[in-house]
């Protein structure tokens, strides 16, 4: 449900950093680095670009007003959010708090709609199936083969003539 989280046996574990911003057009943007890890499945890795007024507006008050102002200061008094205006060290305050948001989401600290809400504002990439992943590594598998069966073949066809101008020579 979107409140109540469901018992599982592995669940996939988030990873959020904020290390470095940019200046595009006059405008700071924060690069929010993500990583989606499953059991042994490959880690999941993006990064989207946002300015802080949305990273505030989009992720930052929804997440409070989701958790409740006892629980919000529970899971996030340590590391409080940015400062207006994109002071000196905003970059550190984001880089703490998204480490606390990703440690609310790893240990259902948060409810499953705000998971999806983090989910949904970092534009977090459809993992590929089992099945994709196997397709890709079969073509992949199939297209050096057949460029090696090609290289062979060529070597083949080369052959006789090589042979005669070795003779003749």
């Amino acid at each position: 449900s979107a409140v109540a989280w469901r018992h599982a046996e592995a669940q996939p574990r988030l990873k959020l950093h904020v290390r470095r911003h940019e200046e595009e057009e006059g405008h700071t943007l924060y690069v929010v680095e993500c990583c989606l890890v499953a059991g042994a499945a490959r880690a999941l890795d993006w990064s989207v670009r946002r300015r802080l007024r949305d990273l505030r507006e989009g992720l930052h008050d929804p997440i409070k007003a989701q958790l409740g102002a006892g629980e919000y200061e529970k899971r996030f008094g340590g590391t409080p959010f940015a400062h207006k205006g994109g002071l000196p060290g905003t970059t550190s305050r984001l880089d703490a708090w998204f480490g606390a948001l990703a440690t609310c989401c790893n240990v259902r600290g948060c409810p499953p709609s705000a998971v999806a809400l983090t989910l949904n504002f970092l534009e977090a990439p459809e993992p590929k199936s089992v099945g994709e992943s196997a397709k890709a590594a079969a073509s992949s598998f199939a297209d050096r083969f057949r460029s090696s069966a090609r290289s062979v073949r060529g070597q083949l066809e080369n052959a006789p003539r090589r042979a005669q101008s070795a003779a003749e020579g």
